[in-house]
């Protein structure tokens, strides 16, 4: 056997590199693909945004630890979100976090989950948003039972914000919507 007699051509190689190419400008014709292309410096923007100081600003270390559990709500990716961060807090703050869809909260979670005692449990309502129905509704109901509500959304002037009694405003970069 002849030594390389089985290595591509150079032609092979080139049409390989330029079908490459084409198929990758084909995924970015697809705005999902670009949305996620466009991730990573998505969330360097919202790190930017999001200090430490900020972040203690916009709820004290003293009312997460008064809290006996924290609940988190929201819809489609925010509703993902909570369930992405969940362990991340249970393992930093020692205590039962459940994350469930708004309309289970907002009509279905048990009113004695609310009513442990004024100011807990800690509610967490993320909506990018803050304008959807469902999420505005749980953040009623958690203030009805006077839990303490904390909405996660882009701007302070949204609904959800109003309805809470603490914001962290994520301010996050214009993105191409996907579909």
């Amino acid at each position: 056997m002849a030594k390389g007699l089985f290595r591509p051509s150079e032609a092979y190689r080139d049409n390989r590199k330029e079908r490459m190419h084409l198929e990758r400008e084909l995924l970015y014709q697809n705005p999902l693909a670009r949305q996620l292309a466009q991730l990573p410096e998505f969330m360097e923007a919202i790190n930017r945004n999001l200090g430490f100081v900020y972040l203690m600003e916009s709820l004290p270390m003293k009312e997460i630890m008064d809290a006996r559990r924290i609940l988190i709500t929201g819809c489609g990716d925010s509703y993902a979100a909570g369930i992405a961060v969940k362990p991340m807090l249970e393992e930093m703050l020692q205590m039962p976090v459940d994350v469930m869809r708004a309309v289970e909260f907002s009509r279905h979670l048990p009113s004695s989950c609310l009513e442990e005692r004024p100011g807990s449990p800690l509610v967490v309502l993320i909506s990018v948003s803050g304008t959807v129905t469902r999420i505005l509704e749980a953040a009623q109901r958690a203030n009805l039972h006077g839990a303490n509500t904390l909405a996660i959304t882009a701007s302070r002037n949204t609904p959800l914000a109003k309805e809470c009694h603490r914001v962290l405003e994520l301010n996050p970069p214009e993105v191409e919507r996907a579909p």
